[in-house]
């Protein structure tokens, strides 16, 4: 999982339906924005102006006990095993995901990819209906990031995310 993602190839039928329905909710439908995570120090108080270091991209890699873990299962009566079934077999304390930042958009001097930490289970996992019917994500969008950055970084982010009207 990634905050970016690759375009989609100009003209393809993914270019012309899904990103032209993207657009309807931001201008730049190939990016999450990422920034508000670095305006607070972990207690909860807010950075002062100026003072925050975001990076460019955040990339989520499954760790290699479980990036393939949930595939198409059935139980010996042949029936399919739900996903979320196979998620409840993760033992607590398991590290599911590493944490990487690119430091800088591509093509910027500073632009390397560093490992920032895991995600692991603090719990063995189970379904919920808050988290069944309520939980919900919201997705920030990348122009409140462009505040955060250097100014050597927008004219890169142009020529790799470029903003549609």
């Amino acid at each position: 999982m990634r905050s970016r993602v690759d375009r989609f190839e100009e003209g393809s039928c993914e270019d012309l339906t899904i990103r032209k329905k993207l657009v309807e909710a931001s201008r730049w439908p190939f990016s999450c924005g990422i920034g508000h995570i670095s305006t607070n120090f972990a207690n909860g108080t807010s950075l002062t102006n100026g003072s925050a270091n975001t990076p460019y991209e955040l990339t989520f890699e499954a760790t290699s006990d479980w990036e393939t873990q949930f595939d198409f299962e059935t139980d010996a009566d042949g029936n399919q095993v739900m996903w979320y079934d196979q998620l409840k077999r993760i033992p607590s304390g398991s590290t599911l995901f590493t944490i990487k930042a690119l430091t800088a958009p591509p093509g910027h001097e500073d632009s390397r990819t560093v490992t920032i930490g895991t995600i692991q289970t603090a719990t063995d996992l189970f379904t919920s209906v808050a988290g069944d019917e309520r939980l919900f994500f919201g997705h920030n969008d990348v122009r409140n990031d462009r505040d955060l950055w250097p100014d050597s970084w927008n004219r890169l982010d142009r020529q790799n995310d470029p903003r549609f009207d």
